[in-house]
């Protein structure tokens, strides 16, 4: 979301001489307020605190009625640069204020039940932040507009939370799968796209991946204790059990798609050549190219990866 101001234009940025000691005081006693503080200088945007207490409030002086936000609050913000919200702090707990001049009713929306707040950005005052957020003592992340749970609660700390961005439409994704498989954590491919997701089932802890929204299609099922998504045009992934590594084709490339390696190598590497995709595996620090087709091993084991003969070598 941009940030732009749509009736900020009334005063020049010089605005502070504009407002007579007269009319600071006539705000301050209208509002039963004290200590007028400017917040977004260019946009006349200030805070003020209530007389007699600790609340806070945020004001502008070119919205009827000035006030943005009551002072109810323990501490306040506002937005800067590009910032789609800032956070404020009520009773203890933190909460979200979006951005006044494009939703209407921010203030109300406002709802301060977040032990912890933080943004994460690529750059300082990104226009479209990631949000960590902690609640009965867990963290988790949610999407910062509408608050939805895009990952749940159940990380000790923010640094343990996966990320991931999502779009408006993904919400409904993650909720119908979280529904029909009964999952607790679903992450969607960034890279194909196309509906593809990863998920969870909350009772077993296995995960399972799935194309579709609504009688999601299983692609690989929910029987590993974590797998990879699928390269671009790669006709196979890895997929984990106790530590170790086995691999599971593509249906969009094998009708019959299935496990056709188990679980018993440490790490791979996928390489495109000119002809196929080939496959090399590592065990015990040494890696093999592996006929993945086939489950058959190709060549001698070799402690690096980069003197492994060439897989389309005609001779070999």
């Amino acid at each position: 979301m941009t940030k732009f101001f749509l009736a900020l234009a009334l005063f020049s940025s010089a605005c502070l001489s504009a407002q007579s000691e007269n009319e600071i005081d006539s705000v301050q006693k209208l509002f039963r307020a004290r200590d007028y503080t400017w917040v977004d200088f260019d946009n006349n945007i200030f805070k003020m605190r209530k007389a007699f207490s600790s609340k806070w409030g945020l004001f502008c002086w070119d919205v009827e009625g000035l006030q943005l936000l009551p002072m109810d609050y323990d501490s306040v913000s506002f937005m800067v640069d590009y910032e789609p919200f800032s956070i404020v702090k009520r009773k203890g707990r933190y909460g979200i204020f979006l951005l006044p001049f494009e939703v209407q009713d921010a203030a109300e929306r406002v709802n301060c039940v977040y032990e912890r707040l933080r943004k994460v950005e690529e750059y300082a005052h990104s226009s479209e932040p990631q949000v960590l957020a902690k609640k009965n003592g867990k963290w988790g992340q949610i999407d910062w507009f509408t608050e939805f749970e895009i990952i749940p609660f159940t990380y000790a700390s923010a640094q343990a939370v996966p990320l991931q961005k999502i779009d408006s439409w993904a919400t409904e994704l993650i909720k119908a799968a979280r529904l029909e498989l009964q999952a607790d954590l679903v992450f969607l491919d960034q890279g194909n796209g196309d509906g593809v997701f990863k998920a969870r089932n909350a009772q077993t802890k296995k995960w399972g991946m799935y194309q579709g929204m609504e009688n999601a299609e299983t692609l690989i099922p929910a029987n590993y204790d974590s797998l990879d998504f699928f390269g671009w045009n790669h006709p196979f992934t890895g997929v984990y059990n106790n530590g170790k590594v086995g691999f599971y084709t593509s249906a969009w490339s094998y009708d019959d798609a299935a496990q056709v390696v188990p679980c018993e190598y440490d790490s791979y590497r996928i390489f495109e050549g000119t002809r196929d995709y080939y496959l090399a595996v590592e065990r015990d620090g040494k890696w093999c190219w592996l006929n993945w087709r086939e489950n058959t091993l190709k060549g001698t084991w070799c402690d690096d990866i980069d003197k492994l003969r060439n897989p389309e070598d005609d001779s070999w």
